[in-house]
């Protein structure tokens, strides 16, 4: 149940990053200067650490719900040989 969260958490983190991005853009077209560009640079980076946790978040859930369905799997050739 943590990982849940834990995606979720970088989920929406990820998701705010990207609304920083798009609003730093827009103050970079309005006025260039070496404040928003770094500012920029920064939320980028920021957003590209917290979607590499969302993807790793996600592995996570998807390799356990593959052992689960297996277990699963497993469960039922078993039930249905006796």
């Amino acid at each position: 149940m943590s990982k849940v969260r834990l995606l979720i958490l970088s989920s929406f983190a990820s998701g705010f990053g990207l609304c920083s991005i798009v609003f730093s853009i827009f103050t970079m077209a309005s006025e260039f200067s070496f404040g928003t560009m770094f500012r920029f640079l920064l939320t980028a980076i920021f957003f590209g650490i917290n979607l590499l946790f969302t993807i790793h978040y996600y592995a996570l859930m998807l390799r356990d719900l593959k052992r689960l369905s297996r277990a699963q799997n497993q469960i039922k050739q078993v039930t249905t040989t006796f």
